[in-house]
């Protein structure tokens, strides 16, 4: 009949925040969450910002855990449902000031630098399997379908996965990553004294 969706109104995020929530003195671990604008399944920079949140994520975990063991778990994701989406970051660290400024330096490479040909190709790879992964089971998929019709408005958007990672460029994710990190907001959790306010600011 006449049903139609309702449109869901964008929120303005909210950027540039800092928030501490204290633990005891013997509490070893400082959380840290940093949250940065995103695009949104309608749009379609989606598909490359998608890309470059692969990239982020294996490059975190090369620089932040494997090199440099600042932390065990460091990583990149988006987060939100209908128009409204967000880029968090976070980790776990006892130097939390240590493993920011070395996230913050991957950011800056991806704003800087456009990614390699083997690093685009190894991230598309990635974020294809690893949607069919978890779209293996026939409730997943209807689940995928029902979301991307209610947020997108077109449960055809399950099926755009290969071509439109495929189209996406290096350039397209360097402007991506120029566009949407920047104002980060942060939440830390830990113990006084092992991070330092002004270290948490990202423009």
């Amino acid at each position: 009949g006449n049903f139609a969706w309702p449109k869901i109104e964008k929120i303005k995020p909210v950027t540039d925040r800092f928030m501490f929530v204290p633990k005891p003195a013997d509490f070893p671990t400082t959380y840290v969450n940093m949250r940065a604008s995103s695009t949104n399944t309608t749009e379609p920079g989606w598909w490359a910002e998608r890309i470059m949140i692969e990239i982020l994520e294996t490059r975190l975990f090369d620089e932040v855990r494997t090199k440099r063991n600042l932390s065990y778990s460091p990583a990149a994701y988006p987060t939100g449902n209908y128009s409204n989406f967000t880029i968090d970051v976070s980790l776990q660290s006892v130097l939390p000031d240590s493993a920011s400024h070395v996230v913050f330096d991957e950011l800056r490479k991806l704003q800087n630098t456009e990614v390699s040909p083997t690093d685009l190709r190894h991230a598309k790879e990635g974020r294809i399997t690893t949607f069919y992964y978890v779209a293996q089971e026939n409730l997943r998929q209807a689940q995928i379908l029902f979301t991307d019709q209610v947020e997108a408005g077109d449960w055809r958007i399950f099926f755009k996965i290969v071509p439109e990672t495929e189209k996406v460029t290096a350039p397209q994710v360097q402007e991506a990553a120029k566009k949407y990190f920047h104002g980060l907001s942060f939440v830390l959790m830990g113990p006084e004294g092992k991070s330092s306010r002004d270290v948490y600011h990202f423009q």
